[in-house]
């Protein structure tokens, strides 16, 4: 059986670093050299240090903090149906535009307004199922019409005025909300202030341990972070519906909430015997 290269490695830097022990327990010096041989020098600390410890602790530690969110992202749009695909998409782009401007007109700058999905699509007709002695060509689908839809992604941090921006859009000309996502814009920097709350949690949990087994924290031995929990809205557009067209005065109710972030570190200690 052929071993794996990595193998054979460890064993001659095992079988090397004991010879050299030997040779030094017996008082001998390096051996003279020999023509084509080669010599491996082994730092017995560096070696000690890869070497994992025989008493250790493992511990996770947990923080969590709630945020209130600073940015939203809207998704509007217009769904045109027209007999033909030019007609469809000439009347799409009329009503985009003046979506758009009115967008604008809430304060809405160009760059925070995205295009994000745009489709054309043949609306087909339902015919009833085959009866004896109809034609065929009235049991069969035909195109009756096209349909267009066009949806803008909008970046806003005026989540006060949510409520009248959709109102805005609905004005405008809008049948289509796919959905409302709050998120945080600096995410690292209360990632920064969870990681100091989850390491500090670890170690405290790991001097306990450490304490009731008669020992004491050596170096940390290993870290590892959890992917962080972001609970709240979700990460994109919901599913596509058309609301309800909203009465004169009213504003539609938007609430952000609040975010709650979770984050959890795994750390491993090295425990050593107390003197």
């Amino acid at each position: 059986m052929r071993r794996k290269p990595e193998y054979l490695v460890l064993g001659l830097i095992a079988a090397i670093a004991g010879c050299s022990a030997r040779a030094s327990e017996e008082g001998q010096g390096p051996a003279a050299a020999v023509p084509g041989e080669l010599r491996v020098r082994i730092d017995r600390d560096a070696l000690h240090g890869l070497m994992t410890p025989d008493r250790q602790v493992h511990v996770t530690g947990m923080a969590k903090v709630t945020v209130p969110p600073d940015i939203a992202e809207v998704w509007v749009g217009v769904n045109t149906s027209k007999p033909t695909a030019l007609e469809a998409s000439t009347a799409n782009n009329a009503a985009m535009t003046d979506l758009i401007e009115a967008i604008k007109k809430r304060g809405v700058a160009a760059r925070d307004i995205r295009t994000s999905s745009v489709s054309i699509s043949p609306q087909y007709s339902h015919p009833t199922d085959a009866v004896p002695g109809l034609p065929p060509e009235m049991t069969v689908p035909k195109v009756v019409g096209y349909e267009v839809s066009n949806v803008v992604q909008i970046t806003t941090r005026d989540l006060p005025r949510i409520g009248e921006l959709l109102d805005s859009a609905l004005h405008a000309g809008s049948n289509q909300l796919q959905g409302v996502y709050f998120r945080i814009e600096n995410r690292e920097a209360v990632l920064a202030t969870l990681r100091t709350r989850a390491f500090d949690d670890a170690k405290a949990k790991a001097e306990v341990y450490a304490k009731q087994s008669g020992m004491t924290l050596g170096p940390v031995t290993q870290i590892s972070e959890a992917e962080p929990g972001w609970l709240g809205s979700p990460g994109g557009p919901g599913p596509m519906m058309a609301p309800a067209p909203v009465a004169p005065g009213s504003s539609m109710p938007v609430n952000p909430g609040e975010h709650e972030v979770s984050l959890s570190v795994a750390v491993s200690y090295e425990l050593i015997p107390r003197k």
